[in-house]
Formats: structure tokens, C-alpha cells, sequence
């Protein structure tokens, strides 16, 4: 199942010491009879950026609403982060990305900075029919004694336990966590149940919490943030929360007793004045400044996400408006919403990494879902803003993906498909080599490829690929500004657009008629994403040269390319 709100026009750079990824669109040879003018084999242009990933982790910091207002929110709350969990670490057969193994969670308070060590209580409640599963182990994303049921023709349930009884046992600490207040994938089976235990922290907490400032104050603690951190993964900051968000500047305790008032300040979140507030850019910044004393300066921006399950209780089309990805929600009625609208703020401040739903929602899978994806582009995959070719004899596409490195031998550890010297020791630089990667030969059409397939890609196999995804039933293509399919209607004008996205108005769109797609889509495997991680390397891209005659072999392309 796949969310609807996606923006795939990554403009941002992820890691700063990664130069810009470069597309080249194909032009044909200058068809002359009297004669040949072929383009120059050497040269590329670039006329597009994209962001390349290269994180091999994810750190997950989970901020939790402990006040009275979470009273009927526990189950859904569990179960919404167990849910979470499994589509990234368990995913179902019928998710499309493949399972991440190194994920780490911490989870904190909205009103205490502290990592929390240990589940609240020795149980926890899950609703039955709510965690999807299956695959070859269908119970294995089901709480223990819990059983998949219900399978579809995707090999997909629903975990039920039999005697109807929802209460499950916490699992027990394990010795092996890195620290006491952190859960990580080298417990993969017991992951989802644990993150939802921890979450679990009761009703006893402040009335009026600060989340957004905690977690800023739990980033930035005396060396808890770089246990926590690591250079070379991602971060989301999660917060569930049924009240405002209180985050005053000057608070001497993130617990605040009593709402700050201003008879001559408008009140804003806690009736506290605008100017006693963090502004939510400060905010954004703090998390940033965080993530940037691990991974650098240059790599911080673009690896910090955040995701919020709030009370946007607005009504009708406004309630609508102000759920989904950040840059697509640029037309909430912020001043509508009684206590989201700082988290709709941050939101709409990280753009295309910021995410909003409503707590009142009684099926957060939509929410989750479309965390889980957010997560996985970032991580995972990256999306052309244009066409990057395809050849049917090959079935690849003509154009290469290399990665530059200085020296002057391409690294151990990959099978380069070839190497080139771009620069030698007289050069600014000193010498520089340009590493290819191998293309993979695979259908352009993505949908050809079952999941089972790209897992096994991803992790057996050595290279990239490039495909694309057809027609107008995908949140993509229906805010694209093309007649994608060819019957004369464009974007919310055509009928299949109807479930997506900016095309609804009544209801929120729908996942199974409107999924996520990328229209140009680029896949590397594992063993090239933790190429961008070897030691000395200065970029990738993505060149394509211009195509030559195919009557002319005094016009060829360049063996070399």
C-alpha cells in the first residue's frame, strides 16, 4: 500500500560534499546527407539537479505527548508505531522498497528531554486488524502468539490474536542495545513491539508540553546526541501529540504549569505571545545544528526529517488541506487550526521531508504509510525531473552513472565497469579518477519488476538502473502538467486523477487508486550506496551523451563512455 502525497522534485542538497548530480537530455546527430556532424563524445551539460542518497542508517527520535489528553489515544498510539516499525524493518510483501537493517530508536516526552530507558508498563495495547502482514514468515510482524490472518492474492493480512484479548507482553530489555535509551535493528523481530512499548508513557505528564523544544534539548545534550546520532545515517523526528505544541523560549523546565498570557499580544499555542515562542525556523534550525556537530555542516539539512500525528481538528476541506507532505500543504489555513498549527508550520519548513496528519484520524495507516515512504525516498531511491533514455536492445538506459573519487585508482571493494582519469597530479585538485557503475539490465516499465525482484537486486547485485513509471493514476503524474496517458485531459482534469492528492476535495486521497510513484526513476544497490561513503570521494552523476545516427558509423558513440 502506498500513501498519495509525494514530491518528488528534490531540489535540496542531501550530502554537501556530493556534487550535484548532472542529466544530459538526448539530442539526435545533425542529419545531413552531405555530411556528418557529430557531437562532441567528451562533453556533458548540466540542466538539472537531484540529490543523491547515500545513507546507510536511519535514527529515529520519538517524542511523545504524556498529558492527559493522550487518555484514548494508547492503543491507536502503539499500534501506529508498531505499524511504523514493521514497514521499515518487516515489511510486508507487498511494500515496495526493501527491509532497512539499521534503524535506531530513541523516544522521549513532550515535557521531559531524557531518553526514556524503559517501557512504562509490562504491557501494552494493540488493535487487532490494524498491523498489516505476510510474506514467508506471516506472523512474524504480529505481536508474539498473534497470527496473520485474512491473506489477499499479494500474500497480505491482518494480525488477530484469536482470543480476542489486545493486551501483550513488553519484550525484555536487551543487553545488546548500544545504550540503555536506545532500540535497534539487531533486534529486528522484536523491534516493532519494543518502539511501541516505549512509546507507551501514560497520562501523568504535563498539561502543557513542549515536544518541539525537547526534542532540540534532547538532540543537543552532553554527548547523548552523538550516541544517539551517526554520521552516516538520516533522522526523523516523530511527534504524536494531542495538544499545542508550548515551546517557550525562556522556560526554565520543558513542564509548564501555566499558560503564559499577553492581554496586549494576540495568543498564539499555550495563549502565550508570539514573541515568547521558539519560532518554528528556529526550531528546525536547532535539529540541523544537532545533526550537524555528527555528520558535518554540509551533509545536515537534507538528512533531517520530521513527521507529526496531531490534532489538525479542522473541519471539511481545511482539515484535508492541512494533512500531507509539507510542500504540499502550502495552503492550510494555519489560523484555523486550534493546537497544530506550529507542527504544520515545521512541516510546511521542511518541505517534501515534513509530514502532518490528524490524531483524530481512527486509522493512522495512512499517516504511517506515507511516513514509511518519505523515509524510504530519502534513504532509498532518487527521482529524475526528466527522461534519461532507454535502450531496448540493452535494456538499459545509454546514459552511465560514475562516481569520482581522488586518486588515481578507482576503490576496492566494487566491480567498476571501467575508470578514467579526469585530472593528474598538476591539477588544483591532484589527481581525480572517474569510477562507472555497472548498468543493470531491467524493463523500463518499473512495474515489470515484483518487490521480491528489487530486494534481491538491491542485495545481491551490483549497479544501476533506470526505469519509468506510465499513465495518470499516480500522484506523480497528476501534478505534473502533462496529458500523460493521451486522452486530452490533464492532471485533476482527468478522471483517474480523482483519488490523488491536490485533486481531492471531500475526502482524503486514496492509496490504493492513487499510489506513489516516481515518474523517472533511478535504483542503485547496497554495495554502491556504501560506495558514496568510501573514503576520498568528491561526487556522482549521471551524464548522458547525445545520440548519434544509427546509418553512421563515422557518427558513433564514444566505446569509452
Amino acid at each position: 500500500m502506498n500513501p498519495s502525497t509525494r514530491n518528488h522534485a528534490l531540489s535540496a542538497t542531501v550530502m554537501g560534499w556530493l556534487l550535484p548530480v548532472g542529466l544530459i537530455l538526448l539530442s539526435g546527430c545533425d542529419d545531413r546527407k552531405t555530411a556528418v556532424s557529430c557531437p562532441d563524445q567528451t562533453q556533458v551539460q548540466t540542466i538539472g539537479h537531484y540529490p543523491a542518497q547515500g545513507f546507510l542508517g536511519l535514527d529515529i527520535l520519538l517524542v511523545i505527548d504524556n498529558s492527559p489528553s493522550m487518555a484514548e489515544k494508547h492503543e491507536q498510539l502503539a499500534t501506529g508505531v508498531m505499524q511504523l516499525i514493521n514497514a521499515l524493518a518487516l515489511p510486508v510483501p507487498s511494500w515496495p522498497w526493501p527491509p532497512l537493517d539499521d534503524i535506531r530508536i530513541a523516544v522521549i516526552t513532550g515535557d521531559n528531554s531524557a531518553f526514556i530507558t524503559g517501557a512504562a508498563s509490562s504491557t501494552v495495547s494493540i488493535l487487532a486488524d490494524a498491523i498489516p502482514c505476510g510474506g514467508n514468515e506471516p506472523d512474524r510482524q504480529c505481536p508474539p502468539g498473534w497470527t496473520c490472518e485474512g491473506l489477499d492474492d499479494s500474500g497480505t493480512g491482518l494480525c488477530r490474536n484469536s482470543s480476542g484479548e489486545e493486551v501483550v507482553s513488553c519484550p525484555e530489555a536487551s543487553s545488546e542495545s548500544p545504550g540503555p535509551a536506545f532500540t535497534e535493528t539487531a533486534q529486528r523481530d522484536t523491534l516493532p513491539l519494543t518502539a511501541a512499548c516505549l512509546a507507551n508513557r501514560g497520562t501523568d505528564g504535563c498539561a502543557m508540553q513542549q515536544p518541539l523544544a525537547a526534542a532540540a534539548e534532547a538532540l543537543s545534550g552532553d554527548s547523548i546526541d552523538e550516541a544517539f546520532m551517526r554520521e552516516q545515517s538520516a533522522m526523523l523526528v516523530l511527534v504524536i501529540s494531542n495538544g499545542d505544541d508550548c515551546s517557550v523560549r525562556d522556560a526554565s523546565t520543558l513542564c509548564l504549569e501555566d499558560g503564559l498570557t499577553d492581554s496586549d499580544t494576540s495568543p498564539v499555542a499555550c495563549d502565550a505571545p508570539a514573541d515568547a515562542l521558539y519560532p518554528v525556523e528556529e526550531i528546525r534550525q536547532m535539529w540541523i545544528d544537532a545533526k550537524a556537530r555528527v555528520s558535518g555542516d554540509g551533509h545536515a539539512a537534507g538528512s533531517v526529517m520530521f513527521s507529526a500525528v496531531v490534532d489538525v481538528s479542522a473541519e471539511g476541506d481545511s482539515a484535508i488541506a492541512c494533512q500531507g507532505r509539507g510542500s504540499d500543504i502550502a495552503d492550510c489555513p494555519v489560523g484555523e487550526l486550534t493546537s497544530a498549527a506550529r507542527f504544520v508550520q515545521l512541516a510546511q519548513a521542511f518541505e517534501n521531508r515534513g509530514h502532518v496528519y490528524s490524531i483524530a484520524n481512527e486509522d493512522w495507516s495512512p499517516a504511517i504509510e506515507d511516513a514509511a515512504v518519505m523515509i524510504h525516498q530519502i534513504l532509498c531511491c532518487t527521482c529524475l525531473t526528466q527522461s534519461a533514455g532507454y535502450d531496448p536492445v540493452t535494456s538499459t538506459s545509454p546514459c552511465r552513472m560514475v562516481l569520482e573519487f581522488r586518486g588515481t585508482e578507482c576503490p576496492a571493494g566494487v566491480d567498476w565497469a571501467a575508470q578514467t582519469i579526469l585530472s593528474s597530479e598538476d591539477d588544483d585538485r591532484g589527481p581525480v579518477v572517474s569510477c562507472k557503475v555497472p548498468a543493470l539490465a531491467r524493463p523500463l516499465d518499473c512495474a515489470a519488476l515484483s518487490e521480491e525482484q528489487v530486494a534481491a537486486m538491491y542485495e545481491e547485485e551490483t549497479g544501476w538502473y533506470y526505469c519509468e513509471n506510465t499513465g495518470e493514476n499516480f500522484s506523480d503524474a497528476c501534478s505534473d502538467g502533462l496529458d500523460n496517458d493521451g486522452d486530452g485531459d490533464i492532471d485533476c482534469d482527468d478522471s483517474e486523477c480523482a483519488f490523488c492528492g491536490g485533486c481531492v476535495t471531500a475526502a482524503l486521497s486514496d492509496p490504493d487508486r492513487c499510489p506513489s510513484k516516481c515518474r523517472f526513476d533511478v535504483q542503485i544497490t547496497r554495495s554502491i550506496r556504501e560506495a558514496f561513503h568510501f573514503p576520498g570521494i568528491l561526487g556522482n552523476a549521471i551524464q548522458c551523451l547525445p545520440e548519434s545516427p544509427s546509418d553512421s558509423p563515422d557518427c558513433a558513440s564514444d566505446t569509452a563512455f
